[in-house]
């Protein structure tokens, strides 16, 4: 993925001039959940460019540790939605909301419409696609941390 530099510094500078930025998300951890250890760190890298706390996982069970050790420090989680292992993002979200009540971002690398469609997830979510642009995931996390618990993630998908 190729992010331009003028790019990055306008995405930057408008997130941090941000009037959607509640100085109590900015104090507060972000958690990024993905299998993938290359995405986890492009993520990290342009979160904390920003200022952002981030703490990476890479499973269900290290994400569930992350948060439960880091509960009133976490206030937003990154989930991928195709996580390896027995659960899938949108599982794993369901149970942050449940338990923390926490705005959720879901990121897949499929469009957002074959996961509504396979994942019975609501359009509202939350949601970026990978690759994304730095503009498309700045623009989500302002967005999101502004709307502070307001974000939803709807029903609980149907498994099949």
């Amino acid at each position: 993925m190729t992010v331009c530099c003028d790019l990055w510094h306008e995405a930057c500078s408008r997130l941090s001039r941000s009037s959607h930025m509640s100085s109590e998300n900015t104090q507060r951890c972000i958690l990024v959940v993905d299998d993938q250890p290359g995405t986890r760190r492009l993520v990290r890298n342009l979160l904390e460019s920003t200022g952002h706390r981030v703490v990476e996982a890479g499973d269900e069970q290290s994400a569930w540790h992350a948060l439960r050790t880091l509960r009133s420090e976490v206030g937003l989680a990154i989930i991928d939605v195709d996580l390896m292992g027995d659960i899938r993002g949108p599982y794993l979200a369901l149970g942050f909301k449940s338990y923390l009540d926490l705005p959720i971002i879901l990121m897949s690398g499929h469009p957002r419409e074959s996961l509504i469609a396979t994942h019975h997830l609501q359009a509202s979510v939350p949601f970026v696609q990978k690759p994304f642009t730095l503009r498309e995931m700045m623009e989500t996390v302002a967005t999101v941390c502004g709307e502070g618990n307001s974000s939803s993630l709807g029903p609980v998908p149907v498994r099949h």
